[in-house]
């Protein structure tokens, strides 16, 4: 079973997951996508800080074919993962190298064998930030798309609250929150 997670950066997104993780049947895996850099040390040094040390963590290297393999290794085992940052994930995937259409097929193949792999799979995700590129613009729309179909259930985490959508209403969202500049 997939459920999206999606909401505004900061919003309790993470947190929310987590304890969602924590309720579910074990083991765990976490599959972590910030990038490892200065600017996101504070929030990654704080989701750190929540999670046990018995869950699996993979953190992506950004590489998408070495991440798909270590993500897929590290789930193997787990009866429940979180994924997290997805956006984070789409754009190594799509500044990769590969031509603006070809990310879809690894993309689709991680979150197809993530939900094989496991029983709850956990997506976590935020708007990403206006794009110059209307080819990556559009990708991720796709992306989300292709999710939030797969996904059994969708809720919007916002100030701490949580509030259940529907896959229209969140591709809605998505068109509204994504402008090109």
């Amino acid at each position: 079973m997939i459920r999206a997670i999606i909401g505004p950066p900061k919003g309790g997104k993470s947190a929310y997951a987590e304890e969602l993780l924590k309720q579910s049947p074990g083991p765990h895996a976490y599959i972590a996508c910030l990038p490892n850099n200065a600017r996101y040390q504070a929030r990654i040094a704080e989701h750190r800080s929540r999670r046990p040390e018995s869950w699996h963590l993979c953190e992506l290297s950004g590489d998408p074919d070495i991440d798909l393999a270590e993500a897929m290794h590290v789930c193997t085992n787990s009866q429940s993962t979180l994924f997290d940052g997805l956006s984070f994930y789409l754009l190594r995937l799509f500044y990769s190298g590969r031509a603006a259409t070809d990310w879809r097929n690894p993309f689709s193949l991680f979150i197809r064998c993530l939900a094989m792999t496991s029983r709850l799979v956990l997506v976590v995700d935020a708007p990403a930030p206006p794009v110059s590129s209307a080819a990556f613009y559009h990708s991720i729309i796709d992306a989300h798309q292709l999710l939030y179909r797969q996904s059994q259930t969708i809720a919007m985490i916002t100030g701490g609250q949580c509030w259940p959508l529907t896959a229209l209403a969140a591709i809605q969202l998505d068109l509204k929150a994504r402008p090109i500049i």
